[in-house]
């Protein structure tokens, strides 16, 4: 039983667990609003994988990545547009999007961006 506890527990990852992610969009230059997203990830051997809304609504995001066990970690973030004031340029609600960001978590923290196009910002905490 000891033998099998043990190597469950070199199996887990550094970063395994339920994370609290806070993802903050500042306004874009276009005019379109800023936002907040609050939602949980899970991290499964390095895997994180978390889900704002429910994937049939109008707005939706899934964020996932692989988290290295040095703490980097590159993700993307794929959904659908929501409400007007959250889209940029002259997308349409309910329109999909994608993109990337670098990550760095460290101990129960991590704080990661958006690599391109308006500013995003992303908060990770463990719970």
């Amino acid at each position: 039983m000891l033998v099998a506890l043990s190597q469950t527990a070199l199996a887990a990852g550094p970063f395994d667990g339920t994370w609290s992610v806070t993802q903050d969009c500042l306004p874009a230059a276009d005019g379109a609003r800023g936002y907040q997203f609050l939602f949980d990830a899970t991290v499964e051997d390095g895997q994180l994988t978390g889900q704002y809304s429910n994937r049939s609504t109008s707005a939706s995001e899934t964020l996932s990545g692989r988290i290295e066990p040095d703490g980097s970690a590159k993700l993307i973030a794929r959904g659908t547009n929501g409400k007007a004031e959250h889209t940029t340029g002259f997308q349409q609600p309910g329109s999909p999007f994608s993109f990337s960001v670098t990550a760095r978590f460290e101990g129960n923290r991590g704080t990661g961006a958006r690599t391109a196009g308006r500013t995003c910002n992303f908060t990770f905490v463990r719970k």
